[in-house]
């Protein structure tokens, strides 16, 4: 059977709208939290709170669906260690226990806020080793049981200002 997957943001996974996507015919939701750090959803401008992520975890699991959860490595103001622990959250904390994750590196694409912190040099991509560091240990804490579906964006590489471009760097 072929089960449909609706993507989503956790302010948006409420009683209402996780019937709707049953009616749908959908069995699994992914949401895009990006961070489980308060700091770094905010400089981020994601309008979020992590009860608010932990209320979409606990509506989508009442409701039947498989969560299927996206984390972003190397948001602005977030470090390797910030990163690391967020994950290490996402994949141990009660609250949140996703069935299956994506792991993304941010990476900088013209045209969108965080030029203007790299401009003024208040973010900068992690060099490779950071980052294999950072995706390394996040494996390493993520259980058996939950699958990790990717680890890099597929963007093409000449949209990518700065940042990872190897697309096969998992």
């Amino acid at each position: 059977s072929v089960g449909l997957v609706i993507e989503t943001r956790p302010d948006c996974i409420t009683p209402g709208a996780l019937t709707e996507m049953r009616t749908l015919g959908a069995t699994k939701v992914q949401i895009g939290i990006q961070s489980l750090d308060q700091h770094i959803l905010d400089a981020n401008l994601r309008r979020i709170s992590l009860n608010r992520i932990g209320r979409a975890f606990e509506l989508a699991r009442l409701f039947g669906f498989k969560i299927h959860a996206h984390f972003m490595a190397n948001l602005y103001r977030a470090t390797p260690e910030s990163d690391v622990a967020g994950n290490r959250a996402l994949v141990t904390d009660r609250r949140f226990l996703p069935d299956e994750v994506k792991m993304y590196p941010c990476a900088l694409i013209d045209g969108t806020g965080l030029m203007a912190h790299y401009a003024d040099g208040t973010w900068r991509p992690y060099n490779e080793r950071e980052l294999v560091g950072v995706l390394a240990d996040n494996v390493l804490a993520t259980p058996p049981y939950t699958r990790i579906s990717r680890m890099i964006r597929d963007f093409s590489s000449g949209d990518i200002v700065d940042g990872n471009k190897k697309v096969n760097l998992r």
